[in-house]
């Protein structure tokens, strides 16, 4: 079974080591904000999305979408980012 947004929020939270507490204070938002989002499937405003996902360690991407899809950069992607 897919694991919803609430879960993998959680799951990320854990893996840092964070209570809810920490991580909303690292947003600027309640605790019970982010208890919210894990218990009764609520999202965070868009303009949280980024901060959240940089506070966690991980992609908006891996946030929103347990299936986003990982692309690696290839040599041509490379060169083209150091011709820059």
């Amino acid at each position: 079974m897919a694991e919803s947004f609430s879960e993998r929020l959680r799951r990320f939270r854990r893996e840092k080591q964070l209570t809810q507490q920490e991580l909303a204070d690292a947003l600027g938002v309640s605790n019970k904000t982010v208890s919210r989002w894990e218990t009764e499937g609520g999202y965070p405003d868009v303009e949280l999305l980024v901060p959240l996902a940089r506070t966690l360690g991980v992609t908006v991407d891996a946030l929103l979408d347990e299936n986003a899809p990982v692309r690696e950069l290839g040599r041509a992607d490379w060169q083209n980012l150091l011709s820059y």
